[in-house]
């Protein structure tokens, strides 16, 4: 039986499709890098490419949004109900840290923020950085760098479909277009030329 309530992790490899049949609902919440250790102390190094039954890893309180969501009369309901729950598990936590901080700016350079960099940003010797890191967004900082600058290429095409990898590697700081087919062979299992191709047939199907 799936559960009706599910904490999926960061992803560090291909994802896997999904083929829904009948009437489905389905209401995700996707959080900052931080944002789901912040809000429910989660074990964030277990989470990583995983997905567990949402009241394993947080307890009652996924019984309580479950419930909560499933009255709601339509999605707009669905997203204040959401909005008013993690806000008020929000409230009273002060300030965000340091490591989430970094986190966000990773998010905002698009992945072109190297350890020394960050380290420093935080406060923190480098190993404590990674330490911290690791335990707060589920990845070593590294690793996660790569991540985000592989969905920002990703990105870049889809706003711009006739644009080129050659040109959106450079932009994106990859030393060459093959550094860029290895990130995309890491994490879409594929090309970019089979990727884009997959999505092409995708849309028209």
């Amino acid at each position: 039986m799936v559960p009706r309530a599910v904490a999926v992790g960061p992803r560090t490899g291909p994802s896997v499709e999904l083929v829904l049949r009948d009437n489905l609902e389905v209401f995700t919440i996707q959080f900052q890098p931080t944002g789901f250790f912040r809000l429910f102390g989660a074990p964030m190094r277990e989470l990583a490419d995983r997905a567990y039954e949402a009241r394993s890893v947080i307890g009652p309180l996924a019984s309580q949004i479950e419930q909560r969501l499933g009255e709601a009369a339509d999605f707009l309901e669905r997203t204040r109900v959401a909005d008013r729950f993690l806000s008020g598990r929000l409230a009273g936590q002060g300030s965000a840290d340091s490591v989430t901080l970094v986190a966000n700016r990773f998010l905002l350079k698009r992945g072109a923020l190297n350890i020394d960099e960050a380290a420093a940003r935080a406060g923190l010797s480098i190993r404590q950085f990674e330490r911290r890191f690791a335990a707060q967004v589920g990845l070593p900082p590294k690793r996660y760098a790569r991540i985000v600058r592989f969905n920002a290429a990703l990105e870049a095409k889809a706003i711009a479909p006739g644009r080129k990898w050659t040109d959106i590697a450079y932009e994106l700081g990859y030393f060459d277009q093959m550094h860029m087919i290895r990130d995309f062979e890491r994490f879409a299992g594929e090309t970019p030329t089979a990727f884009e191709r997959r999505l092409d047939a995708l849309a028209w199907s």
